[in-house]
């Protein structure tokens, strides 16, 4: 449907792009507007139009342009950036699908991405994962990025008031942007007043709106667009369009590389030696955003699927790595210097940051699974664990070192629900008990007596000898458990070794001892494999710097002056095969051998004693397993805190899983 501007059309089904396709009318540029209707952007109300087509009207007068309004789906524009030859599409996400279908032109304005409830808010993705159904609108980008991440709940709206469908409890949330959300409520765009009150969840993300040419745009007319956005930006005609429906806000560009990395010792580190890298890259400054696991899992997905380019540095894992390349969410990592010697990285960790046979994301560090335990309680209660232990093993060596009364729990283990969380030991125990998680049709194998073993274990393990509150209690909690001396053992990471042995950050440094993690009828998989790496999103606006800055804080250099600053037993592992030879660091770090030989012999490619279509350990690569973990995680929790049985728990997390898979089409 075409009209004039000025006049409106009917209702659409997309996010509001504007698309200009240009051609001679009586000699003058004549543009086509496409446009699709997401208040407050765009919207059919004359006196209010919108954003959106004020600002186009006003640049088309700026420009000299003549132009109309056509409205069209979403993915036919971004479909078309290729095709047409005189197009400009406005307001777009640079997302990594459509990066090569455009010339980017300017950032616009930055939209804050959010979950809209009006019962309990939603503060993240994982939550957000277990919701019963989220209206999106159909074919919106805001439905391509939930899918794209692997929502299986996502409930498309192609026609229909989407704010009164939330209002009137048809599902539990809408993902869309707070601009949207509080329009609607604020100025009854519904057919009846909205008497509920809106719940807006944390900000997920930023959606950076831009103003793109296709390809085969003519100058001329780009370079006439571009200065009179200029124009309106300096005598403030852009901030006054923009305020009658939006908060002001600026898109100016920041000089610094920003980068998002988790919370933990070893990104302290690194924090603290950034100047050696500003003082040897002149005129490049770095800015680390230090986030908790759950929270830099939301920040840097949103940041990615949503194309806003927050982040020029991304810290993500061997599950996501090569997830996300495959999507075209990162960039591949082909050039190095001679000095950053690529192939001194493990191979085993190289590999599962790889994809294509394309690096993806550089390791700052990698890890292993192992058992730790007190060497002088357990020779005081007369008893040892061999130096691969079973399960039995495990379980005798817990009840002879449990001694609540002097302040020790004889285990302490993951309880903490969460798909990298209770689920990366629990995929582990499960293996080991000759368990898997799907069959090689995808078919669920939660519910079966591998599953049922290695469970009723794990429970007896925190529930006879572990602290009260185990299923609160996660890595870095367990880990200030044992380095104060109150566990007797600890099945976790291999990067807590850089803690528990170093005399300033442990009270037992002297007494721990290490063995392999335990296994059972099984001993594939029961050592997991992982990786906090350094990705550059395709998004990334400072590609050059962010490289020099991840081949800096990876390379052999780095890990010799962590090393020589805070002493090498802190030095990052499992990255390189030169630490493992260094004499300085196996004078420091009596684990070594055992952690190299750990992430050596794991292997994410035969995880299972029983054929599977999946890789991983402690998790399935597949976009799914944060929800389908997730949730089991949760029904697991449930069992060990006592508030259902084993075979409720296991159900369910049964259903749930072929539920989540059966909509991400697993089935057809």
């Amino acid at each position: 449907m075409t009209v004039l501007l000025g006049k409106m059309a009917r209702p659409a089904v997309a996010l509001c792009l504007l698309v200009l396709g240009s051609y001679p009318v009586n000699g003058a540029e004549h543009l086509k507007v496409f446009t699709s209707a997401v208040p407050p952007i765009a919207q059919e109300d004359e006196a209010r139009p919108g954003f959106a087509v004020e600002l186009v009207k006003a640049v088309l007068r700026e420009a000299k342009l003549d132009g109309e309004v056509v409205f069209v789906p979403w993915p036919r524009l971004l479909d078309s950036g290729g095709s047409r030859t005189g197009t400009l599409v406005f307001p777009v996400p640079r997302l990594a699908k459509v990066e090569s279908d455009f010339t980017w032109i300017t950032p616009l304005v930055d939209l804050d991405l959010t979950f809209v409830s009006t019962g309990q808010e939603v503060n993240s993705l994982a939550q957000a994962l277990e919701l019963r159904s989220i209206l999106v609108r159909g074919q919106s980008v805001y439905e391509y990025m939930l899918r794209d991440y692997g929502f299986g709940n996502v409930e498309p709206v192609s026609s229909g008031n989407i704010p009164l469908m939330l209002a009137k409890g048809r599902a539990d949330a809408w993902f869309t942007t707070t601009d949207e959300a509080r329009w609607a409520w604020s100025t009854g765009q519904t057919a009846v007043p909205l008497d509920v009150p809106l719940k807006l969840g944390k900000v997920m993300g930023q959606q950076r709106m831009w103003l793109a040419g296709s390809k085969g745009l003519d100058r001329g007319i780009a370079e006439r667009i571009a200065r009179a956005i200029a124009a309106m930006r300096e005598d403030g005609r852009f901030n006054a369009i923009m305020a009658a429906y939006l908060p002001p806000r600026t898109t100016t560009a920041n000089a610094a590389v920003h980068v998002a990395a988790v919370k933990n010792r070893e990104i302290v580190n690194l924090q603290s030696a950034i100047k050696d890298f500003e003082a040897s890259n002149p005129g490049v400054s770095v800015e680390i955003s230090i986030l908790q696991e759950g929270e830099l899992r939301d920040s840097i997905a949103a940041d990615v699927f949503s194309g806003s380019g927050r982040y020029d540095v991304i810290a993500i894992g061997t599950y996501e790595t090569p997830i996300w390349a495959k999507k075209g969410w990162l960039r591949s990592i082909v050039e190095f210097p001679a000095s950053y010697d690529v192939d001194d990285l493990m191979p085993s960790v190289k590999a599962a940051l790889s994809y294509e046979d394309r690096l993806y994301a550089l390791p700052f560090y990698a890890e292993s699974s192992v058992t730790y335990f007190r060497k002088d309680l357990l020779e005081k209660a007369g008893a040892s664990l061999p130096a691969h232990p079973t399960y039995q093993d495990i379980l005798a060596a817990a009840r002879a070192m449990h001694d609540p009364a002097g302040g020790v729990f004889g285990a302490c283990l993951r309880g903490k629900p969460g798909w990298g969380e209770n689920m990366a030991l629990i995929s582990t125990i499960v293996n080991g008990h000759g368990g898997r998680w799907f069959d090689e049709t995808w078919r669920p194998q939660i519910d079966t007596q591998e599953w049922k073993a290695a469970l009723l274990w794990y429970r007896a393990m925190l529930k006879d000898f572990g602290p009260p509150n185990a299923a609160e209690l996660n890595y870095n909690e367990n880990l200030a458990l044992f380095a104060q001396g109150k566990c007797g053992l600890w099945i976790d990471a291999t990067v807590a070794a850089g803690t528990l042995f170093d005399p300033t950050m442990s009270s037992v440094a002297t007494k721990v001892g290490l063995v392999a993690a335990p296994h059972g009828a099984s001993d594939r998989g029961t050592q997991w494999l992982w990786s906090w790496a350094f990705a550059l999103p395709s998004t990334s606006q400072k590609f050059p710097e962010a490289l020099r800055f991840i081949q800096w804080a990876t390379s052999k250099s780095y890990i010799q002056a962590i090393g020589g600053r805070f002493g090498w037993v802190v030095a990052p592992p499992g990255t390189r095969q030169s630490t493992y030879l260094d004499p300085r660091y196996r004078a420091s770090a009596p684990f070594a051998d055992a952690v190299r030989d750990a992430i050596v012999q794991a292997d994410p490619n035969r995880p299972t004693q029983h054929a599977v279509p999946y890789k991983g350990i402690q998790y399935v690569a597949i976009p799914e397993f944060q929800a389908v973990g997730t949730r089991v995680g949760q029904e697991i929790a449930k069992f060990l805190t006592g508030k259902t049985t084993l075979d409720d728990a296991l159900f369910r997390a049964n259903a749930a899983t072929t539920e989540i898979m059966n909509a991400a089409g697993y089935y057809k």
